[in-house]
C-alpha cells in the first residue's frame, strides 16, 4: 500500500507532466495558427488557376501528356506499371492516431495493388511513415521528411515534384498517388486518398455565377457576363505549363493541410493529456488526503487511550 510520501511524490511528478503537456498544447497551437494562415493566403492562387484551367476546351485538352484522357499518345497511362505513392505524416509523435489512419490505409492500398500485381513506390514524407515501411522489401522506399521542416515552397520541393512530373512524362511511372490527413478540424483528420496524376480537368458549369463556358465563343461569354481570358501563346502550349503549377500547388497544399492536421492533433492529445493529470491530480490528492486523516485519527487515539490509561 502506498504511504503519505509515495502520493506527494506522484502528485509532484503529475504536476510537472501537467506542465510540459500544457506547454505542448501551447506550442501545438501557436504552429497550428501559423501554418493555417499559409492555406487561407494560397486559396486566391488555387481558384485564380482553377478558373483559368476551367476555360479550355475539349480540343485543347486532347493533346495533353498529363491529362486522365484515353488515348494511345498517353504513353504514361499504358506503359508503366510502376505507381508512385506519397504518404505524408508527421516527423514527431504525441499527435494520438494522426499517423496510424494514414498508415493502415497504405496498408490497405499496397494490398489492393499487390493483388493486381502493380508494383509501388513508395515516397514517405513524414519520419514516422518511413519508420514503419523501412524493413518491408517488397517496395521500394525514399524518405523526404525534410520537407516537413520547412513550410516555404522551397527549390527542393519545387524540384522534387518536377522530378515526379518528369518521370510521369517519360512513362518511368503509371501514377501518382497521396496518402494523407484531410483536415476537417481541430477535432477531425480523415485519412484520404488522391490521385494527383494523371491529372484530372473539372470543367466548370456554365451558369450565371460568372465562370467561362468552355463550350461557348468568347462573344457569348462576355454577354453572359463570364470571365474571358485570351490566350497568349496557344492554349496548347499554355495547358501543360499551367497543369504543372497546379501539381506543384496540389503537392504544397497536401503538406501543408498535413502539417495544419497534425498539430490540430497535438492540440487535442495535449489538452486530453493535461486534463487527465488534473483528474489524477484530484484523485490522488484525495487518496493521500484520506491516509493523512487515517494517521490523525490514530495518533489521536492512542494519546487519549495512553491518558486514560494514567
Amino acid at each position: 500500500m502506498a504511504t503519505i510520501k509515495d502520493l506527494n511524490i506522484k502528485i509532484g511528478s503529475l504536476k510537472k507532466t501537467k506542465k510540459i503537456t500544457g506547454a505542448m498544447k501551447l506550442i501545438a497551437t501557436t504552429r497550428f495558427n501559423k501554418i493555417q494562415s499559409l492555406i487561407k493566403k494560397s486559396e486566391r492562387y488555387r481558384l485564380a488557376l482553377e478558373e483559368i484551367l476551367s476555360t479550355f476546351s475539349p480540343e485543347d485538352i486532347r493533346d495533353s501528356l498529363f491529362l486522365n484522357v484515353a488515348k494511345p499518345s498517353n504513353k504514361a497511362l499504358t506503359a508503366a506499371p510502376m505507381k508512385k505513392v506519397l504518404l505524408f505524416t508527421s516527423n514527431r509523435g504525441l499527435c494520438a492516431s494522426f499517423n496510424m489512419n494514414v498508415i493502415k490505409m497504405l496498408h490497405s492500398f499496397k494490398a489492393s495493388e499487390n493483388s493486381h500485381g502493380n508494383p509501388l513506390a513508395l515516397v514517405c514524407i513524414g519520419k514516422r511513415g518511413f519508420d514503419a515501411f523501412r524493413k518491408y522489401k517488397d517496395i521500394s522506399i525514399e524518405n523526404k521528411s525534410e520537407f516537413l521542416e520547412d513550410t516555404s515552397f522551397s527549390k527542393a520541393f519545387s524540384s522534387f515534384a518536377d522530378s515526379l512530373l518528369d518521370e510521369y512524362a517519360h512513362a518511368k511511372i503509371h501514377s501518382v498517388t497521396l496518402i494523407y490527413n484531410h483536415f476537417q478540424s481541430v477535432l477531425s483528420q480523415k485519412p484520404q486518398t488522391k490521385v494527383i496524376l494523371p491529372f484530372s480537368l473539372k470543367k466548370e458549369k456554365p451558369a450565371a455565377s460568372g465562370k467561362v463556358d468552355s463550350s461557348a465563343s468568347p462573344l457569348e461569354n462576355k454577354a453572359a457576363g463570364r470571365s474571358v481570358f485570351a490566350f497568349e501563346p496557344s492554349p496548347k502550349i499554355l495547358l501543360d505549363s499551367l497543369i504543372k503549377r497546379r501539381f506543384r500547388y496540389t503537392l504544397f497544399a497536401t503538406l501543408i493541410e498535413s502539417l495544419v492536421g497534425e498539430h490540430a492533433a497535438r492540440m487535442t492529445a495535449m489538452d486530453n493529456a493535461t486534463r487527465n493529470c488534473d483528474d489524477l491530480i484530484d484523485e490522488t490528492t484525495l487518496k493521500r488526503n484520506r491516509l493523512r486523516q487515517v494517521a490523525i485519527t490514530t495518533e489521536l487515539t492512542e494519546i487519549i487511550a495512553g491518558a486514560e490509561s494514567a
